[in-house]
């Protein structure tokens, strides 16, 4: 059974059995990022479902996707153009951040 599959098909146990199972289970699914705390260890998470997520974003190619779309290239053909809303943030093509930073610019001078 291939990982999507095995997500949907899947039952959680409770969260007090997750709990009652892990002793670190809060350390290991709590993380922190730029002075935000992600908790997720009130959610049904565990190891093996976290498994079958990491196997799903491998078969799609998750990260040489988000790669491309961080360098400014086409990540959804539908649209014929790249996603470039990265280039607000400084990333992307040097011409869309640029003109990004333009924006900027003129936006602070309304």
């Amino acid at each position: 059974m291939a990982a999507r599959e095995k997500i949907i098909a899947y039952e959680p146990s409770s969260l007090a059995a997750l709990f009652a199972d892990d002793g670190s289970r809060t350390d290991a699914l709590t993380l922190e990022q730029s002075g935000i705390r992600f908790d997720f260890a009130k959610t049904h998470l565990d190891a093996e479902l976290l498994e079958y997520f990491n196997q799903l974003a491998e078969k799609m190619q998750l990260a040489a996707k988000r790669e491309a779309l961080f360098h400014g290239e086409i990540v959804n053909p539908t649209e014929g153009r790249a996603a470039e809303h990265t280039a607000e943030r400084g990333n992307g093509n040097a011409a869309t951040v640029e003109m990004a930073k333009a924006l900027h610019i003129r936006m602070r001078g309304l």
